[in-house]
């Protein structure tokens, strides 16, 4: 009898393929057959084993019947076999030549590893301290579990202790090259092939393909077969470890291929515990425990309390206490509602919000374990990392379990009895609240945002420190908005705003997805778009769009980057008459008539334009005042042209010093990044901030009358007359305006409430 199975497929030779194996009725495995088709591998196999009875792997059936096989379940021998065969084919060179014995201790330990889950013990910051005792000699080395903050899974054995410590290092100062020179033996756990994981599982319970990696000298290669057995005996130690048996550090000597390695592994001193006490604080709700038995969590795991801390440095020494007491005379219960009671009187409300999310995600981590994953949600939505933890409120109210509760519905059930009166408002104001693209209408810098809901409607003033630092007028946030009574509070914010007109952007295509045309967004739609990610994914959209996006430019009417220029040009000594003579004999020089305070102001003024528009256009002025001669014109080129015109017709009268630069609209940059504060402005003199500032006058006097692209062609002053689509178009591009200008010091903002008034928009 002859049991054939099928592995694959994989390229071979650019083709793809497939490799049959089998198990004969002595038990020896079969020298496998690669092929491009079934046929072709099982007529292979019929052949050589011709005369004999075969079966097959009940998917093979149609392709082998022609050739006699029975279509029949695998027995178990034929699971081992085929594992390691699949471990092989799945790695190739990568799997080296092991021996037999210890690539299946080596498989059995990474299963035992996986189904321990360390990574959700351990950080992969936090070195566990290793020594491998062979033959009488002992060598000291130190391990990290990967895999706690979504990473890859697995585990990596370091050489030299310290190393963990040199690569963060290294990581920290950029030298990511580096990292590579640091030796280690490492195993990773990958989902694909999904073949070979799932004759892995068949066999040793391990869904994933352990990829062993020996990384010496910058270069990774497969691990000798003394190194899988330290692996192996390093895996099983970790995962022992991690068991519930209140172990700060684990043995393990594993025999096979004719030798015997011991392995010790135990955490290092918890040199910052301490500080922890100070910082860290248990859940504001304890969870009542059975005297029938705690809850078998290790003494080195994180506390089911969420705090953050261990649980032998946190809740293990109470919960023993509790245990030691007989229950039921009801005084853990009072104790726990009299320090929630002390804690919302300590907390501000931002800081009690923060902390039932924290508590009530904990618990849902607790009791659904991975299946709870709201990151990830978020992440196939998109968004980053760093991103998500800005909406840990989503993650707690609105993300829904496999039994369809949100972790706020499950922290409610079992604790919410012993929240008072101000906490529990607050997680039902949690619970009736949903995300929103909200409009900045104003700000009090460390006070509050007032808000307007672009989706909903309505406006709201928000108590917000932080944010409204940082926000600036007719910014759009993606946001959730508690209501507390008299007072709201913003409870969870995308890191990213975006501009008035990506903010409409996001509002129009959520409100198609939705499907609505009223002029409302109804409350259950924006909820049922918060849960199922749909806001989300929206706005994420219009955020990467925003990023590809190169920023605005404004031009003068030459079709000319915007940049006011200043330069400054020394006045030789009792030259002053003869150099206004030279300048208004000037092409397009015209002297300006009432100066004041001596200064001589001349205008060099053209008929027409680039583009076409106004009848006349302001090239720059030359000011002269005391030895000094100023030349102010709106962009570089013609800064250039200015200033090659007066050397050439003053000659030695003058001597050029300096140039200075002030971009109007630099801060639009900024605006593809909202939520960033500006950096500082470099200080501009005072004679060149009355320059900007009357050259902006003048730029958006003008603006009122010329054709906007962005208006249909119409001006701005056609457009105010208009209803409809023209006027809204106007007042968003009024509002981008503003949002500019916003971003701008406030010395040099441009007061947009002046077009408004002349355009009777407001």
């Amino acid at each position: 009898m002859v049991h054939v199975f099928r592995l694959g497929p994989f390229e071979v030779g650019g083709r793809k393929s497939y490799a049959y194996g089998g198990l004969e009725s002595n038990g020896r495995p079969i020298a496998p057959e690669l092929a491009h088709t079934d046929a072709k591998g099982l007529g292979a196999i019929a052949k050589r084993y011709a005369g004999q009875r075969l079966r097959c792997e009940p998917d093979l059936a149609e392709a082998a019947r022609p050739f006699g096989f029975e279509p029949a379940p695998l027995p178990e021998p034929v699971f081992l076999p085929r594992a390691t065969l699949a471990y092989g084919l799945a790695l190739g060179p990568m799997a080296g030549r092991p021996e037999m014995d210890v690539l299946v201790r080596f498989l059995g330990a990474c299963a035992m590893f996986w189904n321990a889950c360390p990574w959700e013990l351990m950080e992969s910051e936090e070195p566990i301290v290793v020594t491998l005792t062979e033959s009488g000699r002992t060598r000291r080395a130190e391990a990290s579990v990967m895999g706690a903050g979504g990473q890859e899974f697995g585990i990596a054995l370091y050489d030299e202790p310290g190393s963990i410590h040199r690569v963060a290092t290294l990581v920290s100062e950029g030298r990511m090259k580096e990292t590579r020179n640091v030796s280690a033996l490492a195993v990773t756990f990958d989902e694909e092939p999904a073949w070979a994981a799932a004759a892995l599982d068949d066999e040793f319970g391990l869904p994933r393909l352990p990829v062993p990696i020996r990384v010496r000298k910058g270069q990774g290669g497969p691990a000798t077969t003394p190194e899988l057995l330290d692996a192996a005996a390093l895996l099983e130690a970790v995962a022992e470890l991690c068991s519930p048996n209140d172990a700060d550090q684990a043995e393990i000597t594993a025999e096979a291929g004719g030798r015997t390695i011991t392995v010790r592994v135990s955490l290092p001193d918890d040199d910052g515990d301490e500080l922890l006490e100070e910082l860290a604080e248990p859940m504001l709700v304890p969870e009542p425990i059975p005297a029938t038995g705690r809850a078998k969590t290790p003494r080195n795991a994180p506390c089911p309390c969420g705090s953050g801390r261990k649980y032998k440095k946190c809740h293990l020494a109470e919960d023993e206490e509790r245990e030691a007491a007989a229950r039921g005379t009801g005084r853990e219960v009072e104790e726990a509602r009299a320090r929630a009671r002390r804690l919302a009187e300590r907390d501000p409300i931002h800081a009690l919000d923060e902390r039932i999310t924290a508590d009530a995600l904990a618990l849902a981590r607790r009791r659904w374990g991975r299946a709870f994953d709201p990151d990830g949600a978020l992440a196939r939505l998109g968004l980053d990392f760093e991103c998500t933890q800005s909406l840990l409120g989503w993650s707690s109210g609105h993300h829904r379990g496999l039994d369809g509760r949100t972790a706020l519905d499950l922290y409610l059930e079992e604790r919410g009895g012993a929240l008072d009166a101000e906490g529990r408002a607050l997680v039902e104001a949690q619970r009736a609240a949903w995300f929103s693209y909200h409009e900045v209408v104003s700000a009090e810098p460390g006070r509050s945002i007032t808000l307007r809901d672009v989706l909903a409607g309505g406006e709201r003033t928000v108590e917000e420190k932080s944010a409204s630092r940082m926000v600036r007028p007719r910014d759009v946030l993606l946001a959730r908005v508690l209501e507390l009574g008299s007072r709201a509070i913003l409870a969870g914010c995308h890191l990213r705003s975006v501009p008035p007109r990506e903010g409409d952007e996001a509002r129009r295509r959520l409100r198609s997805a939705l499907r609505v045309r009223a002029a409302k967004v109804p409350a259950a739609k924006l909820r049922e778009a918060t849960a199922d990610g749909t806001l989300f994914r929206v706005w994420q959209e219009i955020v990467d769009a925003s990023d590809a996006r190169p920023p605005p430019t404004l031009q003068n009417t030459d079709g000319e980057d915007l940049v006011l220029t200043v330069d400054r040009l020394d006045v030789a000594a009792g030259k002053a008459d003869e150099v206004v003579g030279g300048l208004v004999a000037l092409p397009d020089a015209r002297r300006d008539e009432g100066e004041d305070d001596g200064v001589v102001t001349i205008s060099f003024v053209r008929e027409g334009n680039a583009k076409g528009v106004l009848p006349t256009t302001l090239i720059g002025r030359a000011l002269l005042e005391g030895g000094v001669l100023r030349l102010e014109t709106n962009s570089i080129e013609r800064a250039d042209r200015l200033r090659r015109l007066v050397t050439e017709r003053l000659g030695a009268l003058v001597s050029f010093r300096i140039r200075e630069h002030a971009d109007p609209v630099a801060h639009l940059a900024e605006g593809a990044k909202p939520g960033a504060r500006s950096a500082p402005s470099e200080f501009m003199p005072p004679e060149v901030l009355e320059v900007v500032k009357r050259m902006q006058t003048e730029h958006y006097q003008r603006w009122l009358d010329e054709e906007i692209p962005a208006l249909g062609g119409l001006t701005p002053r056609e457009a105010a007359k208009r209803k409809g689509a023209p006027r809204k178009s106007l007042e968003l591009l009024l509002a981008e305006i503003e949002h500019a200008e916003a971003g701008r010091p406030e010395e040099q903002r441009f007061d947009v409430s002046v077009l408004r008034r002349a355009l009777e928009v407001q």
